[in-house]
């Protein structure tokens, strides 16, 4: 008999039949604890949509209960995820066989935490990843159902960045009790040897709010107009792409400016290996982790100082932004074009892969939940 801990993981957001990149960072995540411990992987989500309940099995450790209901009500949506994931506990998992559970995102899972301790009865830990918090989940009103959730002391939280815990504990005007455990980074992101060429730049991201690829446009315009040569690659999808285009276009950068669309894993890797930096530019972010699959490749990033970011980026591994705003992007972008910085590529490469992969990573995250059963 395994001697190993049993951890039911509960998840809200998971790789599923529709999108299987969906958090794709959650399923890392548990996977890097697959060498300390025995995982299950209850994947319970509620989404809009014309009625439909899917039950699937996955793999042998994973299962998925997926109900489309047409409703974009928050309450109607906290109570059917609420009898969903009680439907799960009570009837698809064997309580007695856990050491702990690991809820993947506080909301909506555990709305009404106190009834979901009392019915599995073992140590709940919550793993967090989302912005949401910093932004108040992009309403002004003040959300009483979701703070009341962190009052509940019997919750223990296990948290991606610092700057995740002070956005939880600002929201909830609650201490949390918590562990930190960043994010994990596959470790075929690396470093390959490849000499980087001067001037060359890669923005990806799923382009969308509060992404501002416009201003990062606007800045390599003016650097054209003063005669500076670069070539900028970015990659990615999203609303914004045919804004993006129209820009490229009206300020005269389609030889210095390449869309590639949507990337794959190898193909992210090659275009972090072939540039000199990495750009981010983001109104928050609680860690990136295209960020830190930049540094793993060993490339530099040039960053909005915003979020997590600030926690593993300076200036050995990349350039971080004070200012949010067009006259400090340039007058940074412009540093990092006419100075020729010599990085250690492989330095970088090997610090942030003993942060991130996902060898250290369940290290930490074992060690995390331990503790919290304890």
């Amino acid at each position: 008999m395994s001697s190993k801990l049993k951890v039911c993981h509960i998840v809200n957001w998971y790789p599923n039949s529709k999108n299987e990149n969906e958090a794709i960072w959650t399923k890392r995540h548990i996977e890097s604890l697959n060498a300390h411990c025995d995982n299950d992987v209850f994947h319970v989500q509620v989404v809009e949509g014309r009625y439909k309940f899917e039950s699937r099995i996955k793999s042998s450790f994973e299962q998925s209960y997926i109900l489309s209901f047409p409703t974009r009500i928050w309450f109607l949506k906290e109570i059917l995820t609420t009898l969903l994931l009680c439907y799960v506990i009570l009837f698809k998992l064997k309580r007695s066989k856990y050491d702990i559970f690991n809820f993947q995102i506080t909301y909506p899972l555990l709305t009404y935490s106190k009834l979901i301790c009392w019915l599995v009865k073992k140590p709940i830990v919550v793993t967090e990843h989302w912005s949401a918090y910093h932004l108040n989940f992009g309403v002004e009103k003040e959300l009483k159902r979701i703070k009341r959730i962190f009052k509940n002391k019997k919750l223990k939280f296990i948290c991606v960045s610092e700057a995740l815990v002070e956005d939880i504990e600002s929201f909830s005007e609650k201490k949390i009790d918590y562990e930190l455990v960043p994010n994990v980074i596959d470790d075929k992101f690396k470093f390959k040897g490849n000499v980087k060429p001067e001037n060359s730049f890669f923005l990806l991201s799923y382009w969308k709010e509060p992404k501002d690829p416009f201003m990062i446009l606007e800045v390599f315009g003016r650097l054209k107009t003063e005669g500076h040569n670069f070539v900028v690659s970015i990659g990615g999808y999203g609303p914004m792409i045919e804004k993006m285009e129209e820009t490229i276009r009206k300020l005269n950068l389609q030889n210095n400016v390449k869309l590639l669309g949507v990337l794959n894993d190898i193909e992210i890797i090659k275009q972090f290996n072939e540039n000199k930096y990495f750009i981010h530019n983001s109104k928050y972010k609680v860690a990136s982790v295209v960020c830190s699959e930049s540094i793993c490749c060993g490339t530099p990033v040039i960053a909005s100082s915003v979020g997590g970011i600030t926690e593993y980026i300076d200036a050995t591994n990349g350039i971080l932004i004070k200012e949010n705003d067009i006259d400090t992007w340039y007058t940074n972008l412009k540093y990092a074009i006419t100075t020729q910085t010599d990085y250690d590529n492989e330095g970088i490469s090997v610090d942030a892969g003993k942060r991130f992969y996902p060898k250290y990573v369940g290290k930490k995250y074992i060690n995390a939940l331990t503790k919290f059963i304890d």
